[in-house]
């Protein structure tokens, strides 16, 4: 059951996180926080904006769609972060238009959060410069978000965001043995 089933009203859990939907999109885009990407604070749409300065938004988007992720879709966008007071002060590109996407969540049921945020870093990140990845990943805060630095060192290395995905499946499924046996119900 989803939220909008409980038939309870939505009480934003952040000034950034003032609906639903932004709380499914969250756990998986927040991952861009680490990176000079903005996830649209600065807007009244965080986490539905990801932008980068001179990113091809259109190229993005296509990119994104042609995965066929399920439950979302992605739109090309731009926008201009500005100090929100109580939202964001100081986002990311302040008072600079910058080119990206607009995600919808098409289906809440069958949208997954972090393999569309893994799908969308590396997407973004193969279609920087050089120069340009080599200051994507915040020293601080790209690995402690994610829990680990080798989700930054996969993406740097050209890992394909399935194999990333897959090597979780092998980690997840020796977690769920493991805490079997702690198991009450």
């Amino acid at each position: 059951m989803l939220w909008p089933e409980t038939g309870l009203e939505w009480v934003g859990t952040s000034p950034n996180i003032p609906d639903f939907e932004t709380a499914l999109l969250y756990p998986g885009i927040c991952l861009l926080e680490g990176t000079a990407a903005s996830v649209g604070r600065g807007t009244h749409e965080p986490f539905k904006l990801v932008g980068y300065r001179g990113i091809d938004a259109g190229k993005l988007a296509e990119r994104l769609n042609s995965k066929h992720l399920p439950g979302v879709r992605f739109e090309s966008a731009s926008f201009t972060p500005r100090s929100i007071p109580g939202m964001s002060s100081n986002p990311k590109f302040q008072d600079r238009e910058i080119a990206g996407v607009r995600i919808f969540i098409t289906s809440p049921h069958a949208y997954r959060p972090v393999i569309t945020g893994i799908h969308l870093l590396c997407t973004l990140y193969d279609m920087l410069s050089k120069e340009e990845r080599g200051f994507f990943f915040r020293k601080i805060g790209f690995d402690e978000l994610a829990g680990t630095k080798s989700l930054r060192r996969s993406i740097e290395e050209g890992a394909l965001p399935e194999e990333i995905v897959d090597n979780w499946a092998k980690g997840m499924a020796q977690f769920v043995e493991k805490r079997s046996k702690y198991l009450l119900y």
